[in-house]
């Protein structure tokens, strides 16, 4: 009898696991946890916008998605998943990590986007083992990982589904109006280099693959937004199940996680030979017997500031002084407990030290000396706001060199103060315009302080606050002023701040922002070093201790319920046709292809170091 001869499929995987087994050989790139990913781009001030339609506008509109015989590649439960939707799914996980990792490259140097993030954008995702564990998959490479995200995000999604159309959970005109926000993006972002506009279609065909419709889209989008609706009211179910006696026993379980401490504490560096690449047992030992000297002299907080003064000064910081005045050289107030935990033996001596216990911790670069002032307590309410804001920056001092040299050689003269003066004098003779707030329906808070500092950047903020408030007043409106107007970084986002917590602003935006009689729509003008800023409120929260225990908890539940979700008889995932693969894979490739040719065209107008 004739051998048989293997299928088209069989030869496909074959010829697939060849490859894979080759990749996990070569490559031998340094691999991080997705926890540690995720701190290490969290904590990154990162902008980089990684537009899809940067380099190759060319033949994007050659496959417009018309139908294809077995377009269909697998079934979660009774729903058809085609080879379109999977393909958004796959790029989404794709684009997210591709980008994280152009970040690092853009601000590091070439090739620490792999260091750090574990993928490199420049090779293709079959072309690279993955780090981590895919069940039923030996040696996976990011093809598998960007594959099974994928499948995983299609389970949860259309397990969220059946869960709302079981239990009557519905999008409402908000929802969509979410939807229709993403779209207002993509049409802004559909611009050639030239300036020239292109469809929709075309941008998503070219982010998404080819099949990927306008109307596919929009129907993915809701799917998302009802799935995150699912999320929100249980998670809010969830959290309000837990009786205060339970979010009690758990903050005390969990000191660790929820405690905060303050406490004083001054640090000695090793003072190591310049060209040694560590130091040796005596200066180590020098260093931590400064640190005990200090501990020894410790009375109460008051003898901590001193003596960390006394020090600064014997170590040439011209700032010692302040170490008697200013709290943030020495004091870290409400300081988490796990902020602690590097250090075992420190994290026991901050569970249980009492108020004026000390210690002392060395390594082999520094020693530090602790003082408790504040054992372990609950975190106080801490509030967050978010606000739209337009930026009216105050003139930047432009000299000629002429004005330069005179103001050098009169700078004690009798000549520079009359200058001066007669700058002023310029300054006060704009007159400064009155803003009428009587004839309007919503409240408007002027905290100037008069005089005015500069009389014409507050003509401005006026003029710009009386088209707002002679308008229809809406957040819309404002959003599109500050884009006009504005001179701060987030004006083409309508200037909004979210989620703005405590301390993170300069004192006087603060201040407006979190006026206990502030309500939505409240507008106003405040001033502060950068210039005059026109304030909207849109709202502010506050949160206590027990409603991060809660959060935490609901969190914690949810998971384990969506975990039950996916496991059901409706959402059962199937397996991707096999005679589907290799198209499958040529279309995944092809994305991979499209973004890195357009990483490398953005990135290209960036400077790397």
């Amino acid at each position: 009898m004739a051998k048989q001869e293997k299928s088209a499929a069989e030869l496909y995987r074959e010829e697939r696991k060849q490859r894979i087994a080759k990749a996990a050989k070569n490559n031998s790139k340094k691999h991080i946890s997705d926890k540690t990913q995720k701190t290490i781009v969290s904590v990154i001030a990162i902008v980089l916008v990684i537009a899809i339609v940067g380099a190759i506008t060319g033949g994007i509109v050659k496959n417009k998605g018309v139908f294809e015989r077995n377009k269909v590649i697998m079934t979660i439960g009774d729903t058809e998943i085609d080879k379109y939707e999977y393909a958004y799914y796959y790029s989404s996980t794709l684009q997210n990590l591709a980008s994280q990792a152009a970040q690092f490259d853009m601000y590091y140097g070439n090739g620490m986007g792999a260091m750090y993030v574990g993928y490199d954008y420049t090779l293709m995702p079959d072309e690279q083992a993955f780090s981590g564990e895919i069940e039923g998959i030996e040696e996976p490479t990011y093809a598998d990982y960007f594959g099974h995200q994928a499948i995983e995000s299609l389970k949860y999604v259309k397990a969220c589904l059946a869960y709302a159309a079981e239990n009557g959970i519905e999008l409402e005109d908000e929802d969509y109006a979410k939807v229709d926000e993403t779209f207002a993006t993509i049409e802004e972002n559909r611009v050639n280099e030239d300036g020239s506009k292109y469809s929709v279609g075309a941008y998503l065909r070219l982010s998404y693959g080819d099949g990927m419709t306008e109307k596919l889209f929009r129907r993915i989008m809701e799917e998302q937004t009802l799935a995150q609706k699912v999320m929100e009211i249980k998670q809010e179910e969830f959290a309000a199940s837990y009786s205060d006696e339970e979010v009690e026993e758990t903050y005390k379980k969990g000191i660790e996680n929820y405690g905060v401490v303050s406490l004083r504490s001054y640090t000695f560096d090793v003072e190591k030979d310049e060209d040694a690449e560590k130091a040796t047992d005596k200066q180590i030992a020098a260093a931590k017997s400064k640190a005990e000297a200090f501990k020894s002299k410790l009375t109460d907080e008051k003898s901590f500031k001193t003596i960390a003064s006394e020090y600064a000064e014997l170590a040439d910081d011209e700032d010692y002084k302040d170490y008697l005045t200013d709290d943030s050289l020495t004091l870290e107030e409400d300081s988490e407990v796990s902020n602690y935990s590097t250090d075992e033996k420190l994290l026991d001596w901050v569970k249980s030290a009492k108020a004026g216990d000390t210690y002392v911790v060395s390594t082999d670069t520094d020693s530090t000396v602790y003082m408790m002032v504040e054992p372990v307590h609950k975190a106080d309410d801490s509030k967050t706001y978010d606000v739209r804001h337009i930026l009216i920056k105050f003139p930047e001092e432009e000299d000629t060199e002429e004005e330069a040299e005179a103001t050098d050689e009169t700078a004690d003269s009798e000549e520079a103060e009359e200058a001066k003066e007669e700058k002023t004098e310029d300054k006060q003779e704009v007159e400064v315009k009155e803003l009428d707030t009587s004839k309007y329906d919503v409240t408007v808070v002027n905290n100037v302080k008069t005089p005015v500092t500069d009389a014409e950047s507050y003509n401005k903020a006026v003029d710009v606050l009386t088209a707002y408030l002679e308008g229809d007043k809406t957040e819309d409106d404002f959003a599109n002023l500050a884009m006009l107007h504005s001179a701060d970084g987030n004006a083409s986002e309508g200037g909004i701040y979210e989620d703005v917590t405590e301390g993170y602003m300069v004192a006087e935006f603060e201040n407006w922002a979190l006026d206990e009689e502030r309500k939505e729509g409240d507008v106003g003008i405040v001033e502060t070093t950068y210039g005059y800023h026109i304030m909207y409120f849109i709202d502010a929260e506050t949160t206590t201790w027990s409603d991060t225990i809660r959060s935490d908890l609901a969190t914690e539940k949810y998971s384990e319920f969506t975990e039950e979700l996916v496991e059901a008889d409706n959402v059962k995932a199937g397996e991707i046709d096999a005679d589907m693969e290799a198209d499958v894979d040529e279309r995944m490739e092809k994305l991979a292809r499209n973004l890195y040719n357009s990483i490398q065209s953005q990135m290209s107008s960036y400077s790397y170091y």
